[in-house]
């Protein structure tokens, strides 16, 4: 019996104490009908595979400087793949969806971008989020706030995500400081969503 329990511990133990570069990137966990909602014009979509070991050996510096923070052991490697998808019509590209994970109170919190064929922020999802107050970062007010602030303006809130001065950040807390912790978390990772673009 004793022998038994310490064989399943040790399995437990293999299959928990996964490595940093097992790390799954963040793609969509139902991409036919996700795409299918952002571009409801959709005839197809195509879907690369980027990590910065691959693309960019040196881009993972270069987004640490940017971002202002220390890059996540886990989450930010440079094996870590990333999902794009690019998404057309019969003629045309008609835009683009990407998303990254990023460390919140509880667990990774997964942003994703949808873009336009310019690359112009269309809407912003929270594909995944364990917090409390997980229902007012996923209610439509706050997503659609959140999807009217040029992508671009983000990487400039970084007093917010790193300092917590949020005095110049036009967007409320929904969870009115509860879960401050995942909220500076989506804030960064919509900063991390610009710099990757």
């Amino acid at each position: 019996m004793q022998t038994l329990l310490r064989l399943t511990l040790f399995i437990t133990l293999l299959v928990c104490a996964k490595p940093a570069h097992a790390v799954i990137g963040c793609s969509l966990n139902n991409p036919d009908a996700d795409i299918a909602r952002f571009f409801p014009e959709m005839q197809s979509y195509r879907v690369h595979y980027l990590s910065f070991k691959k693309q960019n050996p040196n881009g993972l510096a270069a987004l640490e400087k940017e971002l202002q923070t220390p890059l996540d052991p886990v989450f930010e490697t440079q094996e870590i793949p990333y999902s794009l998808y690019v998404v057309e019509d019969e003629q045309e590209t008609l835009g683009y969806v990407f998303g990254a994970n990023n460390r919140g109170a509880h667990s990774s919190i997964q942003v994703i971008a949808i873009l336009d064929d310019q690359l112009k922020l269309q809407e912003i999802y929270l594909q995944r989020i364990r917090s409390p107050d997980a229902k007012a970062f996923q209610s439509t007010v706050f997503l659609e706030a959140l999807s009217k602030i040029p992508l671009k303006d983000f990487t400039g809130f970084s007093d917010c995500y790193r300092d917590k001065k949020c005095d110049k950040v036009p967007l409320q807390d929904p969870s009115e400081g509860r879960s401050q912790t995942d909220f500076l978390a989506i804030l960064r990772g919509v900063a991390k969503l610009d710099l990757l673009r």
